[in-house]
């Protein structure tokens, strides 16, 4: 099967732009013609902090990812891929012996993970 060419490595599934969406682009940017809508949704949002985009809680602890243009980014489709990966590998492993159950770990994503920065600071 022969890969269709789009600059995102030459793979077709990697990019995707919706210029007719009433919230394009969703995020400030300079480049529109290489925003990436493939994850409109952030599928790392669950990570928290530990995520790897621009990250800032707001006073009541609510992740603000307005900042962050990460998973957008024409070409992070690979890293998102690999990120998911790691929380998919982190989401299988059986809760060790002092964990009270799933989602007790320092790694769940359950968990607060660590504290978010002080309001006005950016990872």
């Amino acid at each position: 099967m022969r890969q269709k060419e789009n600059g995102a490595g030459g793979r077709a599934y990697a990019f995707f732009r919706h210029e007719r969406c009433e919230y394009f682009p969703c995020h400030g940017t300079d480049r529109p013609e290489d925003f990436n809508c493939l994850f409109c949704y952030c599928p790392l949002y669950p990570l928290g902090a530990r995520c790897g985009g621009v990250v800032r809680y707001t006073p009541e602890g609510i992740k603000d990812c307005s900042a962050c243009l990460l998973p957008h980014e024409r070409d992070r489709y690979d890293f998102v891929v690999r990120a998911l990966g790691a929380a998919q590998r982190i989401a299988a492993r059986p809760p060790g012996p002092t964990e009270g159950g799933p989602g007790d770990g320092p790694d769940s994503l359950l968990s607060p993970g660590p504290p978010p920065p002080r309001e006005g600071t950016e990872r």
